[in-house]
């Protein structure tokens, strides 16, 4: 019983509590936001990928939302999600403007 209370707890509060009254944040606490997340956009969450839509219409209003998607994926695939936002949307506003 002790340890579904400390698994509860741990989804209220992002803390994993350990032996020792020792503790340890979880990888997912959206929370924690920073340099290290706010390079990268993260393709499985619906909302990275609507604001980077979003941010290229702004820049291509004659564009439609699937389009640009379409292209955003596109240029994720050839740059690779790791190497960065702002790789990707250089290169997805370099195919946008072709």
């Amino acid at each position: 019983m002790h340890r579904v209370t400390s698994v509860v707890s741990a989804a209220f509060n992002g803390r994993i509590n350990l032996k020792n009254n020792q503790t340890k944040t979880m990888a997912d606490d959206k929370s924690k936001v920073g340099r290290q997340d706010d390079n990268l956009i993260s393709f499985k969450q619906k909302y990275e990928v609507d604001y980077a839509v979003n941010q290229l219409q702004k820049t291509f209003p004659d564009e439609t939302k699937k389009d640009i998607k379409e292209v955003l994926f596109d240029a994720a695939r050839k740059v690779s999600p790791s190497e960065g936002r702002e790789k990707i949307m250089r290169e997805a506003r370099k195919n946008l403007g072709n």
